[in-house]
C-alpha cells in the first residue's frame, strides 16, 4: 500500500505543480480549449496548488498508512467529490476531452478501491 501511495503522491504532485506552473497551458496539454483570461489563469495555478496538497497528503500517508488513515480517507473523500464535480460538468457543459475521461475513471474508481483496502488491513 505505502508504494501505491507514494507512486499516486507523485502522480498529484506532477499534476498540481505543472498547473501552478504552466496555468491554463497545463490544460491545454490535456486537449482542453482554453483563453487567455486573467482570472482563469489565477484560478488554475490556485488549484495547482491545492491539488500537490493531495500529492503531500498521500506521500505523508505512505509513511505509516495505519496512523494516517483518517487524512487519508478525507484526502480520498475530496478526491472521489472532484471525480463528481467533472460529472456536474459533463452534464452541464459538454463532453471533456477524452484524456479527461481517464481521470474521470481515476476519480471515481480509486478511492472506493484505497477505502476497501484500508478497511482490509484493519
Amino acid at each position: 500500500m505505502s508504494i501505491f501511495l507514494r507512486l499516486l503522491a507523485l502522480g498529484f504532485i506532477v499534476a498540481g505543480l505543472s498547473h501552478v506552473a504552466l496555468g491554463p497551458a497545463a490544460d491545454r496539454l490535456l486537449g482542453a480549449v482554453v483563453t487567455g483570461d486573467a482570472g482563469l489563469d489565477s484560478q488554475n495555478r490556485f488549484y495547482g496548488a491545492a491539488f500537490t496538497l493531495y500529492g503531500l497528503i498521500f506521500w505523508a500517508a505512505a509513511a505509516d498508512v495505519e496512523r494516517h488513515t483518517v487524512m487519508l480517507r478525507l484526502a480520498l473523500v475530496a478526491f472521489f467529490l472532484g471525480g463528481l464535480a467533472r460529472i456536474v460538468s459533463i452534464v452541464l457543459m459538454d463532453w471533456p476531452p477524452p484524456i479527461i475521461f481517464a481521470l474521470l475513471a481515476s476519480e471515481i474508481i480509486l478511492p472506493p478501491l484505497v477505502f476497501w483496502r484500508l478497511h482490509c488491513m484493519r
